[in-house]
């Protein structure tokens, strides 16, 4: 495979101050693989497109033998066939290529530069160290299997954190967030009714007068630019009655349920989601690295799962 640099100036500029030397030609192995993949494409199409006048004079000479004064079959089926050819030929092509893709995307590993260039351009802000994977293949084991293992791992992994993220919280904590919503409703209302308490006073007749009093109101758009004002109730009750409020709003929230054996607080839910995480990423360090071991012993190790860089440039 021909050595291939890095397009991107500003990339090339990172790359080199930022990622360690062994990332750098992990990378770069990456870039090779991109361009290799992208020149063959080309080509097939380059190959097509010389071609296709030729599809289309035949084309163009049956449509004129047909119109015709005076149609001769013999051409015209010998027309019909060559154009029959080509359109079979290229129908088998792509048949190929479509089969050639399929097992491409089943078996070999797909260059990782659309996930490495937006995060080195974005997040590549800082000199990272290489973590070194190693591990000896295991017994009865093969380079291939073992990232098969590591790709079936990562499912139940995935599974995992998202059962975490989907864990609902304590009933203390749902009442807290509540609470704190009816508070701030409660708190704009306020507002109106303290004005009460104070006059003004009208310089010009010397004398004090009430400020006017009015319930709260919320407005509502009818989408045609007028507005209809309603008394708004809720921010009344979240003001009158906080406690019974917020004691209801949790009850509808916990849908009947009065158990927390099913919930996760926040600092359980934190450390329980660093846990997983740095189990997905354990198992991605370890695909990766056999992932290169496979392409350097050119054994196709299937696709790759992960999109997390610090796995495939092998960082710490």
């Amino acid at each position: 495979m021909a050595n291939v640099s890095v397009k991107s100036p500003d990339n090339s500029a990172k790359i080199k101050r930022f990622l360690p030397p062994p990332s750098q030609k992990f990378f770069a192995k990456e870039v090779q693989r991109a361009a290799a993949t992208g020149e063959e494409r080309r080509q097939r199409s380059e190959a097509r497109q010389a071609e296709l006048p030729d599809l289309q004079h035949l084309q163009t000479s049956l449509q004129a033998a047909i119109q015709s004064p005076k149609r001769d079959n013999a051409i015209e089926r010998d027309l019909e066939a060559q154009i029959k050819e080509i359109k079979d030929r290229w129908a088998a092509e792509d048949a190929e290529q479509a089969a050639r893709d399929k097992d491409y995307m089943n078996n070999a590993t797909p260059s990782a530069v659309g996930i490495l260039e937006p995060w080195i351009r974005l997040d590549l802000k800082t000199h990272q160290t290489a973590f070194n994977y190693f591990e000896e293949l295991p017994a009865g084991m093969t380079e291939r299997g073992v990232v098969d293992m590591c790709r079936e791992l990562d499912k139940p992994l995935k599974a995992k954190r998202a059962a975490i993220l989907k864990t609902p919280q304590t009933t203390a904590e749902t009442a807290a967030v509540i609470a704190a919503a009816v508070e701030r409703m409660g708190q704009k209302t306020i507002l109106n009714v303290r004005s009460v308490r104070f006059l003004d006073y009208n310089l010009d007749r010397d004398k004090f007068e009430q400020r006017p009093f009015k319930l709260p109101n919320v407005a509502l758009f009818d989408g045609v630019g007028k507005a209809l004002s309603i008394p708004d109730a809720m921010g009344l009750l979240c003001l009158l009655f906080p406690e019974e409020i917020t004691d209801r709003l949790t009850a509808l929230a916990m849908n009947g349920e009065r158990d927390d054996s099913g919930a996760m607080n926040r600092g359980d839910r934190e450390a329980a989601l660093d846990a997983v995480d740095a189990e997905i990423l354990a198992n991605d360090r370890r695909g990766e690295f056999w992932i290169r071991v496979c392409r350097a012993k050119n054994i196709a190790g299937g696709p790759r799962w992960t999109q997390d860089p610090r796995a495939i440039l092998d960082l710490a």
